[in-house]
Order: C-alpha cells, then structure tokens, then sequence
C-alpha cells in the first residue's frame, strides 16, 4: 500500500458571491505502471460535488475525466472508489487530480466538506 496524494481536511462554502469552485492538486503524481488504485474519502455536503483526474503527457494537460459525481447527503459517508480501469484507459505520464463544485441555484449557500482524501496504489 502506498499513498500517493493526501489532504487532511476540506471545507468548500459556497454562496451568491463565490458559487463555483475548481481546486487541483498542486503537484501531478505519477503511479505504478501496475497494480490497483483507489481513491478515498470521507465527505458529507449539502451541494453536489465532482472529483476527477487530468491526464499528463509531455507536459500538456489534458481536458478533465470525472470519476464520480457525488449527490447530497447531510450525513458522513466513507468513499472507496477503484480508479485503475480509468488510469489505464487514459494511459499518461502523470496525472492531477481535482475537486469541482457549482452551488444550486435555489439555496443561498452550501458545502462540501472532506476529510481525509487519499490516492491509494496496491
């Protein structure tokens, strides 16, 4: 087991002001040409949010891949999504990984809160 990329704790608010956001991993992270990959988290949000991954070659990055749209929940629920089958498919020298969210229209603010976000290689 190996952890690759992790982020203790995220708070994400939206409102009227800010009512969108698009966070990237700082650094792009290359992983083993085999084995399993997953991400995880433990999350609750009032607002639909997005994780994804963004392929590198040759130093040009590529339009974003979602990998899993999450819908509101108000309570907190652990996420263990396997991502190998993608990884392989986009096939890159690297990739960085990315948080989005759009608030709904009809509330006036909302969040997403993360905790503990991990990339896990087998």
């Amino acid at each position: 087991l190996s952890v690759l990329l992790r982020c203790r704790c995220l708070h994400i608010h939206l409102n009227n002001t800010d009512s969108s956001v698009s966070l990237l991993s700082s650094s792009s992270y290359q992983l083993p040409p085999s084995g399993r990959t997953y991400i995880e988290l433990q999350t609750k949000y009032t607002n639909d949010f997005a994780i994804g991954v963004k392929a590198v070659n040759n130093g040009v990055v590529s339009p974003e891949t979602y990998i899993q749209i999450f819908t509101n929940t108000s309570d907190w629920t652990y996420l263990y999504q396997d991502i190998t089958t993608l990884l392989v498919n986009l096939n890159a020298d690297a990739y960085v990984f990315f948080i989005q969210s759009s608030k709904y229209t009809n509330v006036s603010s909302s969040d997403v809160y993360i905790d503990n976000f991990k990339v896990l290689t087998f």
